[in-house]
């Protein structure tokens, strides 16, 4: 089992979390519309890559909430620990110059046809801004104890830490994708 230190633990999530907005508020907010919806080859747009996230967020972040509970089993500096399958998770859906493809589940495959491409981008940014308050909340909080259920089958679950890195991580492999897809219109 990894561990880290809860402040640079933080400290990392922090930083991947503002990374994030700024691309968000900088880049994809303010694309023309016929960016956001480009597709290259089948591919997801850069309004899919982030209408893929929003599903996780969904699911991720009410049970995220639900289990940082400032009062139980407060330990200062508990460090933040890792189990070798949420090592595994989070290496996974890492960006990698190789990155190998993952299949989607149904329910969290992005909306072909949107009517707004703006939505998904809008609903991204005020997620991004959920998981900052929620690790101010987790400075107080015990980031190993309680159990998130995953989105892949509730008989696999993460601690409320493990969860918080699968997220972010996550969102950083997509950024990537989208961020590929603006550069191929760009280039077309």
């Amino acid at each position: 089992m990894n561990s880290q230190s809860k402040t640079q633990w933080i400290s990392q999530m922090e930083a991947l979390v503002e990374e994030q907005l700024q691309t968000s508020t900088e880049v994809f907010q303010n694309l023309p519309e016929d960016i956001l919806i480009y597709s290259n080859a089948g591919e997801w747009s850069v309004c899919q890559c982030l209408e893929h996230l929003n599903t996780y967020a969904a699911h991720y972040l009410p049970r995220i909430q639900a289990k940082l509970n400032p009062l139980a089993n407060y330990e200062p500096e508990a460090p933040v620990r890792k189990s070798w399958l949420a090592a595994y998770f989070i290496r996974m859906m890492a960006p990698s110059e190789n990155g190998k493809k993952y299949k989607a589940i149904k329910k969290h495959q992005p909306n072909r046809h949107r009517d707004d491409p703006y939505q998904p981008v809008a609903v991204f940014i005020d997620t991004l801004e959920t998981v900052q308050q929620i690790l101010h909340v987790a400075t107080n909080t015990n980031l190993n104890s309680g159990r998130v259920t995953t989105s892949i089958s509730p008989l696999v679950s993460l601690s409320p830490g493990e969860a918080i890195e699968f997220l972010l991580v996550h969102n950083q492999r997509h950024i990537v994708q989208a961020q590929a897809q603006i550069a191929r219109f760009q280039n077309r």
